[in-house]
């Protein structure tokens, strides 16, 4: 009966819209959150994530990833395959040696290399090297020929050797990697200095015509020797053709000469101040015996004008004392 009965209120309930369920308790805290730590939170703090190269809201990768992605690509176009990681690393330094140092400039810029690396890098791995190491080129053409231009041929350890016996300057030997810095320091100050030698020799004279010729015979390509050898065909007169030890003993020589010209000089400058001394001494001797001539002059003039004076004033006393007459005192007067 009991059963019934609730069930029958239960459906009384539920047509008047009352819920069945039993109130909840109120919570003890009303309106606090209370924020409980995760079981499994690391207590280590995270490291900082790198931040990305951003200009202007653009993300710019790294120089690094561009040329990987790009190295990438070359390896399977040129051998069909991935290149290994070494494999990626020498291309990778090899550009970066050439076209990527901030401390050089190149015409060769990283987008180059992204849009054209096959040109970049066109005698990589090839048996012989490029025209532009093999033909002639000018002495400040050096860098630009074999660093900026050689297709990627030449490799960081090579032997480079630039003959410059032709000046007397002997010769300059150099890794490649390191030829930038030979050629500013050593090659360039060596030639440069020649060529303001031969000029002040006056000898007619083409820098354009002074080329670093390629030694074919002298290079051994197949263990990295390579060697140029300076031409002097710059001088179009062969008989003016000196070394640089030729045109500084001619310049000592001619030094010598200056300062014995000089001490000649000087003597013979001494010997006419020494003259001209002399005669000036001469002259005064001469003056003074003029001079001296003079006054023995002035003094007989004076005496004979005294001696006249003496005469006139004893006609004088004569004619007075009545011992001579006017006629005679004239007469006497007259006479010279």
């Amino acid at each position: 009966m009991s059963a019934n009965k609730d069930s029958k209120r239960s459906k009384t309930d539920k047509k008047k819209g009352l819920s069945t369920k039993k109130a909840s308790k109120p919570a003890k805290t009303q309106g606090v959150q209370k924020v409980s730590k995760p079981k499994n939170a690391d207590t280590k703090k995270r490291p900082a994530k790198r931040k990305a190269n951003v200009i202007k809201g653009k993300r710019v990768q790294r120089q690094y990833d561009v040329v990987r992605g790009v190295v990438a690509d070359y390896c399977k176009r040129n051998y069909g395959r991935r290149c290994t990681r070494e494999e990626s690393k020498q291309i990778y330094q090899a550009l970066k040696l050439r076209f990527l140092d901030k401390d050089r400039k190149t015409k060769v810029t990283l987008e180059d290399i992204k849009t054209d690396i096959d040109k970049v890098l066109a005698f990589k791995d090839k048996s012989s090297p490029p025209e532009t190491a093999t033909l002639p080129f000018t002495y400040f053409e050096v860098v630009s020929r074999l660093y900026d231009n050689d297709g990627g041929y030449f490799r960081e350890d090579d032997t480079l050797i630039f003959d410059l016996t032709a000046i007397g300057e002997g010769k300059v030997k150099t890794p490649y990697a390191e030829l930038p810095y030979a050629y500013k320091t050593d090659i360039y100050e060596r030639v440069r200095g020649y060529v303001l030698d031969v000029k002040d020799e006056g000898i007619t004279f083409s820098e354009d015509k002074m080329l670093f010729v390629y030694d074919a015979d002298k290079s051994n390509e197949e263990k990295r020797i390579f060697v140029w050898k300076l031409s002097l065909d710059a001088v179009q007169d062969k008989e003016q053709q000196q070394t640089t030890k030729e045109i500084k003993e001619g310049k000592e020589e001619k030094e010598r000469n200056i300062e014995y010209n000089k001490e000649k000089a000087a003597e013979e400058i001494q010997e006419i101040k020494e003259g001209i001394k002399e005669d000036s001494n001469a002259l005064a001797i001469e003056q003074e015996k003029t001079k001296q001539k003079e006054i023995e002059k002035d003094i007989e003039v004076q005496k004979t004008r005294q001696k006249e004076l003496d005469r006139q004033l004893k006609l004088m006393d004569l004619l007075e004392k009545g011992l001579i007459t006017a006629e005679q005192f004239a007469q006497m007067m007259s006479l010279k």
